[in-house]
C-alpha cells in the first residue's frame, strides 16, 4: 500500500467499517502495514534531513498542545522530554510526498541517549544503548529491553499496564508488543497496545497516539499549519 493511499485510509475509515473489517482479519494485515510504512518513512525523513528549532514555543498552538499531552501519558516523569534540565534539542521535518510531518527531540536521562520522533498519529522513542544487544544472551536482551522502557515508558498507571512479549530469538529486526492482537487501526485506546524493535542494531519503542471516540488517525502530512511552513 502506498504512503498517500494509507494516509487517505486512516484518515476517513469508519468505526463502523473498521470493526467490519476487523471480524474478518483484513485490518490486521493493514495495521501492521501501518507500523511497517511508519517506520520506513521516518528513515526517509533522516534521509532529507531535520531543521534545527531553538524553542517549542515557534510551534503552532495545536502541535505544542498535542505534543505536551501524549508526552504526559506516554513517558514516566523521568522520561519526558518536557520534565529535562540539562537540555532537548529540538528539530523539525516538514512533510514530503512519502514522509510525514515530524519533530524531533534528542536529549539524554541517566546517560541514556534518547531520540523521540513524533508525528500526529505516532510516537517512537530510540533508546542508544552503551552495550551492543548483539552480544547479549536472550534473557540478558529482555532484562535490558524491560529495564528501558520501565525507565522511560508510562508502563503502569491506574488505566493501563503493558508488559512485552517477546519473540525468540531477540535479533535484528525483530518486533515485540505488548498485545499483537490489538489492532493498531481500530484498538480502542493508546493503552491498548505499545510496541518496540531492534532496527539497525538499535533498540526503539513506537506508541500510538489512539483516541476512543476518533476514527483512524489524523492526517500525518498536515500536523503542522501553513503559517509554520511558510515561516
Amino acid at each position: 500500500m502506498k504512503f498517500g493511499l494509507l494516509v487517505l485510509l486512516l484518515t476517513v475509515i469508519s468505526p463502523v467499517k473498521g470493526w467490519e473489517d476487523a471480524q474478518k482479519g483484513v485490518s490486521k494485515m493493514a495495521g501492521d502495514e501501518l507500523i511497517t510504512i511508519w517506520l520506513s518513512s521516518i528513515d526517509r525523513a533522516a534521509q532529507k534531513g531535520f531543521v534545527s528549532l531553538a524553542s517549542l514555543t515557534a510551534l503552532p498552538d495545536s502541535v505544542r498542545g498535542d505534543t505536551a499531552l501524549w508526552s504526559e501519558r506516554f513517558f514516566t516523569a523521568e522520561g519526558n522530554p518536557y520534565h529535562q534540565t540539562s537540555g532537548v534539542n529540538y528539530s523539525y521535518h516538514l512533510s514530503t510526498a512519502d514522509t510525514p510531518d515530524l519533530l524531533r527531540y534528542e536529549y539524554e536521562v541517566e546517560g541514556l541517549g534518547l531520540e523521540v520522533i513524533e508525528s500526529s498519529s505516532y510516537t517512537l522513542i530510540r533508546a542508544r544503548q552503551r552495550v551492543n544487544l548483539h552480544d547479549l544472551k536472550q534473557e540478558e536482551k529482555v532484562t535490558l529491553i524491560n529495564r528501558t522502557a520501565q525507565m522511560i515508558l508510562n508502563m503502569q498507571d491506574e488505566d493501563h499496564q503493558w508488559d512485552f512479549r517477546f519473540p525468540e530469538p531477540i535479533v535484528d529486526n525483530s518486533r515485540f508488543s505488548t498485545d499483537p492482537n490489538a489492532d493498531p487501526i481500530v484498538m480502542s485506546s493508546w493503552a491498548s497496545r505499545a510496541d518496540g524493535g531492534i532496527h539497525k542494531g538499535g533498540l526503539y519503542f513506537l506508541l500510538f497516539k489512539r483516541i476512543p471516540d476518533r476514527a483512524g488517525y489524523r492526517d500525518i502530512q498536515r500536523w503542522f499549519d501553513s503559517a509554520f511552513r511558510n515561516r
